[in-house]
């Protein structure tokens, strides 16, 4: 389940870029 985690940071950087 860590991988979710690390797909949850792409969402929130993709949101900040």
């Amino acid at each position: 389940m860590r991988g979710l985690r690390w797909f949850n940071n792409i969402k929130v950087i993709s949101s900040i870029v």
